[in-house]
């Protein structure tokens, strides 16, 4: 498998290239091309495998930088990987720009790169009319307090995803949801932990368009929560894709690139001199 032969747009294989990856991982050669082809995906994925790549690659595809709408929701458990994700997209994205300059001279006007915002630092973005984020990265807090689901409650319709119909007053509505082509979930097991956030996620998805592309990936995917993903409808049960390491859905080879290097250093729990701050900063 190679990136070449998924079919992403110029703008994104480029910026992949731009980014120093050559060669697809097991988790990226299962779940971009289907991403691609307009499936969903559910994929366990170790730290080091490439998994943020698996998702971003086709969000950004997915995307229409020419249109005015918040096509892609990205849900992270913590405000640190919000902006690492955040950031990862637009050095990808960078690669719109590079397409730009090679087509100068062509009749037909090049796409412009994805808006792309981290709600923990961009929040005022969010409201620009005129210049809707594309991509809205950030954790369930934000994203659910943006799209009006931060109460205990609320009241929706049902679509064919699930959600509930309950009775309480919801928070004021700043986020549309309802022109998102791609909703992801980093990190889904930690996430899905939290039972109210396993309420209010089912709230959140049933406002979704229902042609709406899903993808979830977690370093540890259990049984539970993909039974509570298939249970909940949160994928097209006909559509979906499980991608695991080693099951022989991508490429071959290691699951986890070897130019991480992965060390383990042993600290004890209570160190009044705090010296596993110390071994951390010689491991950066």
């Amino acid at each position: 498998a190679s990136f070449e032969g998924m079919a992403l747009k110029p703008g994104v294989l480029m910026g992949v290239a731009l980014k120093g990856f050559t060669a697809p991982t097991v988790v990226q050669a299962g779940a971009i091309a289907h991403l691609v082809k307009g499936g969903d995906v559910v994929a366990a994925a170790p730290s080091g495998s490439g998994k943020t790549l698996a998702y971003l690659a086709p969000a950004l595809h997915v995307v229409d930088p020419t249109v005015n709408e918040t096509q892609v929701l990205i849900v992270v458990p913590t405000a640190g990987l919000a902006e690492q994700v955040a950031a990862v997209a637009r050095d990808i994205s960078r690669g719109f720009a590079h397409v730009k300059q090679k087509q100068q001279t062509s009749p037909v006007a090049p796409p412009a790169a994805p808006r792309i915002v981290c709600c923990k630092k961009e929040k005022k973005v969010l409201f620009e009319e005129d210049r809707k984020p594309h991509v809205v990265v950030g954790t369930p807090g934000k994203l659910l307090d943006l799209c009006g689901l931060q109460d205990r409650g609320y009241a929706l319709p049902t679509n064919s995803y699930g959600g509930n119909n309950g009775g309480s007053t919801m928070t004021r509505k700043h986020l549309d949801v309802g022109t998102v082509r791609m909703f992801v979930m980093d990190e889904v097991d930690s996430m899905l932990d939290e039972v109210n956030f396993r309420s209010q996620l089912a709230g959140l998805v049933s406002r979704l368009p229902e042609t709406s592309q899903m993808a979830y990936s977690s370093a540890t995917l259990t049984e539970s929560t993909i039974q509570f993903i298939e249970e909940e409808n949160l994928v097209r049960p006909t559509r979906v894709k499980h991608v695991r390491p080693g099951d022989g859905s991508g490429a071959a080879g290691t699951s986890v690139r070897p130019a991480i290097r992965h060390t383990l250093v042993e600290v004890g729990l209570e160190d009044p001199e705090r010296e596993w701050e110390d071994k951390a900063n010689m491991l950066d």
